[in-house]
């Protein structure tokens, strides 16, 4: 998808690019984690959430309401299990990450680390786009945007809700950037 790899190569994408990629890797270690826990998986979480929030803060937001969701729909443990390795994963990010953002809060002040997110501004034709399977921005015939479509209503069918809530949840977290994040729920649908 253009929309996948075009934030990755312009601008800040020399650490968007490995931001994701951490990103990802922290999303799948969570994933292990609820299913099988264990302080491997529970060191890893931590160490991928902490190499994407050095790698770029706007990726760390990207997994931490991708983790928020992951947390509600992830059956096969209960709630209260989930928060208490959550909370453990994210603690051991910030304890890993403390070094680097206390040192900007430090000689920068507060504004620094949110100045970065008041650059969104929440639209709602943001709800919309992700029904017009329009942000795959593809050449010609939108092959792929057709797939996530089906791909979408074929999971609400079958009663998965996470990929067609994440979908749609890219959409209201990140309205700027929106398309190119969710390329990877719709790479999933």
């Amino acid at each position: 998808l253009p929309t996948a790899f075009d934030p990755l190569i312009v601008g800040a994408g020399l650490t968007r690019a490995p931001g994701l990629l951490f990103a990802l890797l922290t999303l799948s270690e969570l994933h292990a984690l609820y299913t099988q826990p264990n302080r491997i998986r529970l060191a890893r979480t931590a160490l991928f959430g902490g190499l994407t929030l050095l790698s770029h803060p706007g990726m760390a937001w990207f997994a931490a309401y991708s983790s928020a969701l992951l947390l509600i729909f992830h059956t096969p443990r209960g709630i209260a299990e989930r928060i208490k390795l959550s909370f453990a994963a994210a603690s051991g990010t910030i304890a890993l990450t403390a070094p680097w953002w206390i040192s900007v809060v430090v000689r920068h002040g507060l504004k620094t680390l949110r100045s970065p997110f008041q650059t969104e501004t929440f639209s709602i034709t943001a709800l919309l786009t992700p029904f017009s399977f329009l942000f795959t921005n593809e050449a010609l015939i939108a092959f792929l945007a057709v797939f996530c479509f089906l791909g979408f209503f074929n999971s609400l069918r079958a009663r998965r809700w996470f990929i067609p809530t994440w979908l749609l949840g890219v959409f209201i977290f990140e309205p700027r950037l929106g398309a190119a994040y969710a390329a990877v729920p719709a790479a999933l649908l």
